[in-house]
């Protein structure tokens, strides 16, 4: 299997949901992917409710290069940044996008996602566990095609810090979680570990 944090692993997907808690390690993982789809010549693009500042402040301070990445920022609406094709979109994030709170309003933006992403066209949406309704989790996993998920327990004092990938299409279920740390390189897993 291709590296968890590479693009080679989520390149033939089309909607794939990055969940976490809150504190912004889907957006180091995205932005980790993003610098692996510029290196591999696709294009990417970053839409996002924060400002174009914020975004880069988080490369920077996990030395994340991603020249060439086009970043649409304070978007109240993802319909109206345009998806050219081929590209990796990152949407940031899935609590603010969906402003309906409807369980109907949930399926339909979903599904409305799921029919922007198509072969070729990678869409990774961020999202922060605990804001939805657990309803509205659970029906955005069942539609996408992948769901990566981060989880951190707490160990006495320390933090250990987990991916779980319950869900990617062509994979079969990774069957236990992968341990990563969170450096100023971003997120790092020990090269000796074999998944799959």
């Amino acid at each position: 299997m291709a590296t968890i944090l590479g693009f080679d692993f989520l390149a033939d997907q089309r909607l794939v949901l990055v969940e976490g808690e809150t504190g912004g390690v889907q957006a180091v993982y995205a932005l980790s992917i993003a610098r692996d789809a510029l290196k591999k010549g696709r294009k990417v693009t970053y839409i996002t409710h924060h400002d174009r500042e914020d975004v880069l402040k988080v490369m920077d301070g996990y030395a994340l290069e991603a020249n060439g990445m086009e970043i649409a920022d304070n978007v109240s609406e993802w319909r109206t940044v345009p998806i050219p094709e081929g590209a990796l979109v990152v949407l940031d994030s899935l609590p603010f996008f969906s402003a309906e709170d409807t369980r109907e309003g949930m399926r339909r933006l979903v599904s409305d996602m799921a029919r922007a992403a198509r072969p070729g066209r990678t869409i990774l949406l961020l999202s922060e566990t605990g804001i939805l309704h657990p309803s509205h989790e659970l029906l955005a996993s069942a539609l996408a095609d992948g769901v990566v998920r981060f989880v951190a327990e707490r160990e006495g004092e320390k933090i250990r810090r987990f991916i779980h990938v319950p869900k990617m299409r062509g994979y079969l279920p990774i069957d236990r979680m992968i341990p990563f740390t969170l450096t100023e390189q971003g997120i790092l897993i020990d090269p000796r570990e074999r998944y799959g």
